[in-house]
């Protein structure tokens, strides 16, 4: 999740909405987040306590380099998130 907002520089999306939950399904849908973001990219987020900016993931350029390569096979973009979070401190 992204606070609202936009950096006004290269991210080509930007968060202007939000989602009201009743309060006695909070847990069930942090726990379904917690999943969701194991899912994308692996168990590399929890290990390391780096937050993941969405202005880092929603870069245009991001989006064009994604577009040259086929779609990566699960474990590889689990690996090659750890590569990005350990090696260039994603969020920094």
């Amino acid at each position: 999740m992204d606070e609202s907002g936009h950096d006004h520089k290269n991210a080509p999306l930007e968060v202007r909405g939000g989602v009201a939950i009743q309060d006695s399904k909070i847990w069930d849908f942090v726990k379904g987040w917690e999943e969701a973001k194991r899912y994308a990219f692996g168990n590399i987020v929890d290990r390391t306590n780096i937050e993941i900016k969405g202005s880092k993931l929603l870069e245009s350029r991001t989006f064009t380099q994604a577009k040259q390569s086929p779609e990566l096979r699960l474990h590889d973009r689990h690996k090659a998130v750890a590569r990005f979070l350990t090696q260039q401190g994603a969020g920094n």
